[in-house]
């Protein structure tokens, strides 16, 4: 099967993410009009009073706060993800799954929400059979307010991670260990699936795995105790178009800037719960009232550098022969049969090198494009 990459709304789109999804779907991402725009210029609603309880709101989920380890070994993931460190989390509610189509039409309806962008057939806003499915081709900033309109917020990187890794058990996926398929997760699929269509994972939540991206709060920074500052936004959870179980791995990241989007992301709703203490030999940390200073922790602080894609006039990317995936070429994108491997370079540069050969990507990460060619 051919993969197509769309932009819904300018050409710069199509090579701004480091790692979008690139496999057996049509990708649809965009850009809305400006940072500015869609999130200094619209004010935030107010979250109300009753935002943080002792106990979680109806479709919630409370999730016991603990010490786990965030991230993966090098030789396992050898990029952003690889910094294996200790977090200590207080105790939050998290959404039981993610903000569907009908939860979000009604804070539109009300109001309190942004419309999505929905120019096009993978963007579920415009389809009522898909009510239950969940709201994509959100920004961050309706995201954002659409969470603040319910009184609650997005979570944090590391709650997310650490909801979906059921805490301490430090899961591989949010199911447990078996691989990736169909029946466990909506992934290797055409489009989106309802949100409960699939078992529940840790702390019974739903679709931690697959379906959509979710964004989080966090900014995306390298590992190592920095604080949350920078332009790019963390996502998490892999999407249905993924076809790879590595993408799928709970503690794989992703990341746009804030005013991109696309139909492979969406997002779930965390809040605060009222009277929570830090686990066991943690302590309170200043600042940030959903984490804990870990005994290993130093205290965090401001990155030196953002973490991000590497400048657009960075050297051209080195092309190599990558025969060991012909067989997955001939089988999904026949047309393109022979496999190469791009890397180095930018993404921008890595995807003109994509098209200028006629080839179509079969996996994308942060410093490669593994494409099928002619």
């Amino acid at each position: 099967m051919l993969l197509t990459i769309a932009a819904c709304q300018a050409e710069e789109a199509k090579t701004s993410s480091p790692e979008d999804d690139a496999d057996n779907a049509k990708l649809v991402t965009g850009r809305s009009p400006s940072i500015s725009s869609t999130s200094s210029s619209t004010s935030l609603p107010s979250p109300p009073p009753e935002a943080s309880k002792k106990s979680c709101p109806v479709g919630m989920v409370r999730i016991e706060g603990g010490v786990f380890r965030m991230g993966a070994p090098y030789a396992v993931h050898p990029q952003d993800d690889a910094y294996l460190h200790e977090v200590a989390l207080r105790s939050f509610c998290l959404d039981r799954h993610e903000v569907t189509v009908a939860a979000y039409r009604e804070c539109v309806r009300r109001g309190d929400c942004e419309e999505p962008f929905h120019n096009n057939f993978s963007c579920t806003w415009d389809l009522p059979e898909r009510d239950n499915h969940p709201i994509n081709c959100v920004d961050f900033s309706r995201a954002q307010r659409a969470c603040l309109a319910m009184g609650k917020r997005l979570p944090t990187e590391e709650e997310w991670e650490y909801a979906a890794r059921g805490g301490s058990e430090n899961r591989t996926y949010s199911w447990g260990e078996s691989a990736p398929s169909g029946k466990l997760s909506c992934y290797n699929h055409r489009e989106t699936c309802p949100v409960d269509a699939h078992p529940a994972g840790a702390f019974g939540l739903l679709g931690m795995t697959g379906n959509v991206w979710e964004w989080t709060s966090s900014s995306f920074v390298k590992y190592a105790g920095w604080v949350p500052a920078g332009q790019w936004r963390v996502y998490r959870g892999g999407s249905y178009s993924r076809r790879f179980p590595k993408w799928m791995k709970t503690w794989v990241r992703n990341r746009f800037r804030p005013e991109q989007w696309g139909a492979h992301l969406g997002f779930r709703c965390a809040a605060d719960l009222s009277g929570t203490v830090c686990p066991a030999h943690t302590t309170p940390l200043e600042n940030d009232p959903t984490r804990c200073l870990h005994p290993n922790e130093s205290i965090p602080r401001p990155p030196p550098t953002e973490a991000g894609p590497i400048a657009d006039d960075a050297p051209p990317p080195v092309v190599t022969r990558s025969p060991s995936f012909d067989e997955d070429c001939q089988r999904f994108k026949p047309s393109t049969p022979h496999a190469y491997d791009i890397r180095g370079s930018s993404f921008a540069q890595r995807q003109k090198e994509t098209a200028k050969r006629g080839c179509s990507n079969r996996d994308v990460g942060a410093k490669f494009n593994s494409v099928c060619c002619p």
